[in-house]
């Protein structure tokens, strides 16, 4: 009578049995799945796998490295192909800089009177003279 009060909703349970219930249901999984066969094969599978890994990032590294020498072979002929058109780029991109100094350098200039030009020194020898000839001069 006292088991079909424990079974009814709402009524509290027997802790105690239900704690036995699962050290049982527990142990008879534990025994089943750790039984012998069941331990060599998880092993064997483990190292087999631990194997694989390692190979498998062998392959990866040695691909890999494979990949980068064939990648920088390439790059090289693009660099050979570009290095004209580059060299074009920075020379216009030179030219346009240097025309926008010499454009805010012409803003900045002074706008004064302009100066009267000097005429040029020229020397004379001291043996010619060069003047005007007259009548008495022949």
């Amino acid at each position: 009578m006292e088991d079909e009060e424990q079974q009814v909703p709402g009524r509290v349970f027997n802790w105690d049995q239900l704690k036995e219930d699962w050290k049982q249901a527990l142990s008879r999984g534990v025994t089943t799945a750790f039984a012998i066969d069941n331990v060599q094969q998880v092993a064997a599978f483990l190292l087999v796998m631990m194997v694989s890994l390692v190979m498998g990032a062998f392959h990866a590294v040695r691909h890999l490295g494979d990949f980068t020498l064939k990648l920088l072979h390439e790059v090289s002929y693009l660099v050979h192909a570009l290095t004209p058109l580059m060299l074009g780029v920075l020379d216009f991109l030179s030219k346009c800089v240097g025309g926008l100094y010499l454009l805010v350098a012409m803003m900045f200039r002074g706008h004064g009177l302009p100066s009267q030009p000097q005429p040029p020194a020229y020397k004379t020898l001291p043996s010619i003279k060069y003047g005007r000839r007259t009548a008495g001069n022949w």
